[in-house]
């Protein structure tokens, strides 16, 4: 599923806003849309410049996928008063800030949050895999979850360099905000995460209002079963919180 979702309830004072991360996709969250009841409103974003092809994604930025976001999430609390926004990677960014901004934000669960990334060589070796169709596990997991349409053209992945760039310089800008969180939050980190690093934890357990819990047989974009259960499990347990929340 690389095409947005949305489902708004009429007169539903309760939401579910989901934001994959750096050319990933609305299909992240597939197995949480299920455990969604069916009187709340959802809306799972295709950021700008993802679902097309290389070059789609080299012309958007970092401003662009930010803006789009904190916009969903402004028009959410337009009508809601009891918002859950589940996250993946780079969407946990957009999480974090969006949270601060908006006191309807009741709940956080977010999906190896990249506070702390692996060097951008290792990264970048993984994505050329991926483009030229290696069938070892990190590359085709990444394949599976990209909404980009991959091409084995070099030259069209030029215009990404600036595109990871701006996602370092947004992750040094967001890390001081962890210390601010002020809601439940519950933080996964796989622990064969092939592009963020275990250090995050260091990070997250700065504030103590975020509940930390690591998968052990899990990358960054693939779950295996019984880590996907413990997820989804502590999604349930947002969305009842959140239910709950006067």
């Amino acid at each position: 599923m690389h095409e947005e979702y949305a489902h708004i309830v009429d007169g539903s004072r309760k939401a579910v806003l989901m934001i994959h991360g750096i050319a990933g996709s609305p299909d992240h969250f597939r197995q949480l849309l299920p455990l969604i009841p069916a009187d709340w409103s959802v809306r799972s974003l295709l950021l700008p410049g993802h679902g097309g092809s290389p070059m789609d994604f080299g012309r958007s930025s970092m401003s662009a996928w930010r803006s789009y976001a904190l916009e969903a999430l402004q028009s959410l609390c337009r009508d809601h008063d009891r918002i859950v926004i589940a996250a993946h990677s780079m969407g946990t960014l957009f999480a974090l800030q969006g949270a601060l901004q908006y006191l309807q934000v009741k709940g956080l669960l977010l999906l190896n949050c990249p506070l702390r990334v692996k060097y951008p060589l290792s990264t970048i070796w993984l994505c050329l895999r991926t483009t030229f169709g290696s069938r070892d596990q990190a590359a085709s997991d990444m394949r599976r979850a990209t909404s980009i349409q991959l091409r084995p053209w070099l030259w069209q992945y030029l215009s990404w360099a600036p595109r990871f760039w701006e996602l370092l310089v947004e992750i040094g800008n967001t890390r001081p905000l962890v210390r601010q969180l002020q809601l439940p939050a519950v933080c996964f980190l796989s622990r064969k995460d092939e592009l963020v690093r275990m250090s995050t934890q260091k990070l997250l357990t700065q504030n103590p209002l975020l509940r930390l819990e690591t998968l052990p047989d899990s990358g960054h974009y693939a779950y295996a079963e019984a880590d996907m259960e413990k997820i989804c499990q502590a999604f349930r347990e947002l969305l009842t919180d959140a239910e709950n929340t006067v």
